[in-house]
């Protein structure tokens, strides 16, 4: 245990934290500069008739109103933290607006939306603003030069396992023959200069099984010095093409940039930042139960369907959320929901009555989305004092597979338990 406190405690150079905190907050405010350019805001967050549930819990809505002004606060947040500016309110403030856009619909889960709320959660807490910072200039006393390891250490796991269960994840057969992968590169096959290679069946197995290795292993490449700059230029390599060839929004430079934690501090003492002279801080005790309690949350959160024996998790979407599986598996479904009255009269109610397509795309192809759905159109459609019933024929296509029934038609979803056995199984 002494030698563990030893190891986290030891001091190290402040810049690797300073340069980390530049970073992220640029990330967070070109992530909020770019959704707004791109009109996410009307499309994702504004005018939504229904908004799906976090496992029956629904954020309170601010209204429509709020919404540019989230995104203006977010932003201003976000600015904040990379100066060093007011810093906690300003990671507080991010947070915040971040969170509760990424919250207000659950349609809206995207994995490293999730990692950028857990690096907003860190950086609360690290010390990144003590130097090279507007905080650190205006207020001499809490000025440092060194930090204990133990900070470094912590974001330095967290993109590992962000890594290894994303690799894990790709172990997965339909992964290994290369199917989602193949999906993907045949929509980019009109690129310049290499299309014609997306274009080859060859090299979706090829890429998909490199895919995975490198997910399986670039934490370790990145940790070894002999490795490290030759592992680091595979990152740019890998995250400068896939975001390239795909829409994968942040998580391309978001990951550019945190992998830089794994550079020793000494590789930045040449970066034109402005430096103060300043203490050092201390290695609390409680740091080490802080790390045990985070990390088992962690570790079990991507691991929790084997606990409660939970199968084909792809094909039900059961809980799939927190598990770094970072682009899978490619769904395709379409779901038709008809209701029916006490009086056996029967007509069909369009989703996109209450849903915008976007929340269609996500929801059929996730039974429990849509059996929520359902309940809420028996509510909505019902008269005063009229009980409705709702039956749905939903197929889904998974990895390019022939379309397949995956809710049972016969069954009112009004009346069904989540996860039920009107969820029918994959059948193959």
């Amino acid at each position: 245990m002494k030698k563990v406190q030893h190891y986290l405690g030891q001091a190290i150079d402040i810049r690797s934290l300073v340069l980390l905190r530049i970073l992220f907050g640029g990330i967070g405010a070109y992530g909020f500069i770019s959704s707004w350019v791109k009109g996410e805001a009307a499309e994702r967050f504004q005018g939504l008739a229904y908004r799906f549930s976090w496992s029956g819990y629904t954020v309170p809505t601010l209204g429509d109103a709020a919404i540019p002004y989230l995104y203006l606060f977010g932003l201003l947040g976000a600015i904040g933290v990379s100066l060093g500016a007011y810093y906690r309110v300003s990671v507080l403030l991010f947070a915040c607006c971040f969170g509760y856009l990424h919250r207000l619909d659950a349609s809206n889960f995207i994995n490293h939306y999730y990692l950028i709320e857990l690096l907003a959660l860190f950086f609360f807490f690290a010390p990144a603003h003590r130097n090279s910072s507007w905080d650190a200039y205006r207020r001499p006393k809490i000025r440092l030069e060194q930090h204990p390891f133990f900070w470094l250490f912590c974001l330095r796991l967290q993109i590992a396992l962000v890594y290894f269960f994303a690799g894990w994840a790709k172990l997965s057969a339909d992964w290994w023959a290369g199917r989602p992968l193949r999906i993907w590169l045949l929509q980019a096959q009109d690129t310049p200069l290499i299309g014609q290679f997306l274009a080859l069946a060859e090299t979706a197995v090829l890429g998909g099984r490199l895919a995975a290795c490198y997910d399986l292993t670039i934490f370790i490449w990145l940790s070894w010095s002999r490795t490290r700059p030759w592992a680091y230029l595979g990152v740019l390599i890998f995250h400068g093409l896939t975001g390239y060839l795909f829409n994968i929004g942040l998580f391309p430079p978001l990951m550019i940039g945190m992998t830089l934690a794994f550079f020793p501090p000494k590789s930045w003492k040449r970066l034109p930042l402005p430096y103060f002279k300043g203490g050092k801080a201390a290695y609390k005790s409680y740091f080490g139960s802080i790390l045990l309690l985070y990390f088992a949350w962690q570790f079990i959160l991507p691991l929790r369907h084997h606990v409660f024996g939970a199968k084909d998790i792809i094909w039900s979407q059961r809980y799939y959320r927190y598990g770094w599986r970072v682009m899978l598996v490619e769904h395709q479904g379409q779901v038709r929901f008809e209701l029916a009255d006490q009086a056996g009269n029967r007509w069909e109610v369009s989703a996109s009555k209450y849903l915008k397509p976007y929340q269609i795309k996500r929801m059929s192809v996730q039974p429990e989305a849509i059996r929520e759905f359902a309940v809420f159109l028996a509510q909505q459609e019902a008269r005063e004092g009229q009980k409705l019933a709702v039956y749905v024929d939903a197929f889904v296509s998974l990895n390019a597979r022939p379309s397949q029934r995956i809710i049972d038609p016969k069954v009112n979803l009004v009346q069904a338990a989540p996860f039920g056995p009107w969820l029918l199984p994959l059948a193959n």
